[in-house]
């Protein structure tokens, strides 16, 4: 629990800022000052192996409530058909329903959303490799562990050059926006797609950016109006692309853009980009540049619709990223094809902290898998090629306060009740600052 507070005495000092309950790690009395520690651990819990003939591929999924995840895939033996099953994770074990084909096109590339835990928009082409020629939507319906088909594959775009090249994020249970490079110019288009009973609505096509797009596009929803759109685009002096970003406000079917900011200096950023959602208004980005391999993050806020790098690029490891989740209001976790578990933190003198907490060492990553961060906080794998591998990660947020006996910058805030270890404190953080709320 997080609430605004003001006017807290302790030994005669005023003190405006917000109470949070934390977890005690040692004793703690009333109006000592307290340290936060960050504390995290992952730990395997159960996994699940589902045998078919389905020789499975560029898996996507999302989630559909914390115990609950509709998976896609392709299937590289029947035409790269798009196949989809669901999976409830249960106290005893993984639970999936029949592995069922959802359409007869060549799916490649595919994305998904979720409108409602009952409801997913899939957004697929209609050729791989790079050949692709057009996006498609489909939306299906997901009863317990069963799915069906409820609008067809219909056609989204006339224009598309790259398969790969395109973004999908949800703003509404009925709304979907669509991004993608498209026609001779590569250049970005924006569409809202407005889902009804048996039927897709394209809104207007807006073009977000007149230069050459290339490689990847990715999103991430700021608001319920606003997002945050990273891609690779290619500029006189970088003869390769880097990573840019643009902001975009939404208005029923009407997209209004931003001005265009390129993020990073390195040539061939952006090939996979990855965005955590901090607080309202900062944004943690993990990208990749193809050309040697190495990963990079970097820490970015948004005003309005303008961009700023707070921290720049940072070199982490040389190992692809799979998946960046948000922690709290200044840190996010990265899982990387190194099979390490990153935690990178914020501190208030803006430079980030890197520590591994964890390993995935009994994941095969051979196969182009998935990785998504559950309500919960715990973490669903799925890969291999048949049978597909699922297992569930528990992530043990051990994280809490101990009393200061020195270092004074280290201050949190200030504890307002007495606790032993393991119980709850209430603790006043002073030097409130509005941004941080969340």
């Amino acid at each position: 629990m997080i609430g605004k507070i003001k006017g807290i005495k302790n030994g005669g000092i005023d003190i405006n800022g917000i109470i949070e309950d934390a977890k005690a790690k040692n004793i703690v009395t009333a109006g000592d000052f307290v340290k936060y520690l960050e504390e995290y651990e992952i730990t395997s819990d159960k996994t699940a192996e589902i045998n078919s003939s389905n020789y499975s591929s560029r898996f996507n999924a999302i989630e559909l409530n914390e115990h609950k995840v509709f998976i896609a895939f392709c299937n590289s033996a029947v035409g790269y058909y798009m196949y989809g099953v669901v999976c409830i994770i249960n106290e005893t074990d993984i639970e999936y329903g029949t592995v069922t084909q959802l359409n007869g096109y060549d799916s490649t590339y595919s994305s998904v959303v979720a409108l409602d835990e009952n409801r997913v928009f899939i957004g697929h082409t209609d050729g791989g490799n790079g050949v692709a020629n057009y996006l498609y939507g489909m939306v299906c319906t997901i009863n317990d562990l069963e799915i069906s088909v409820e609008i067809s594959s219909l056609k989204l775009t006339s224009e598309l050059n790259n398969g790969s090249v395109f973004s999908l994020v949800g703003i509404s249970n009925d709304k979907v926006l669509i991004t993608y490079a498209g026609g001779t110019n590569h250049y970005l288009y924006g569409i809202i797609c407005t889902v009804s009973t048996d039927i897709i609505n394209l809104g207007t096509k807006y073009t977000l950016v007149s230069k050459g797009v290339y490689r990847n596009v990715s999103t991430v929803l700021l608001a319920s109006n606003k997002v945050l759109i990273t891609y690779n685009v290619n500029y006189d002096n970088y003869t390769y692309g880097c990573l840019t970003g643009i902001v975009c406000i939404i208005n029923g079917t009407t997209i209004s853009k931003g001005t265009s900011k390129q993020l990073s200096k390195i040539d061939f950023s952006g090939t996979v980009s990855l965005m955590s959602l901090l607080t309202p208004n900062t944004v943690l980005i993990c990208f990749y540049e193809s050309l040697k391999g190495y990963s990079y993050i970097m820490l970015c806020k948004i005003n309005s619709s303008s961009i700023s790098v707070l921290l720049p690029d940072m070199m982490i490891t040389y190992s692809k990223p799979l998946l960046n989740s948000r922690v709290s209001n200044n840190s996010a976790i990265v899982i990387t094809e190194d099979k390490n578990v990153y935690l990178f933190s914020v501190t208030k003198k803006l430079f980030i902290n890197k520590e591994i907490i964890g390993n995935m060492g009994d994941v095969n990553y051979s196969t182009r898998p998935n990785l998504i961060r559950l309500s919960n906080g715990n973490i669903f794998y799925f890969g291999s090629t048949n049978p597909i591998k699922l297992i569930y990660y528990l992530f043990n947020n051990n994280s809490g306060v101990i009393n200061l006996e020195n270092n004074m910058e280290e201050i949190f805030g200030i504890a307002q009740n007495k606790a032993l270890e393991g119980q709850t404190v209430k603790v006043v953080r002073p030097n409130y600052n509005e941004s941080e709320e969340n």
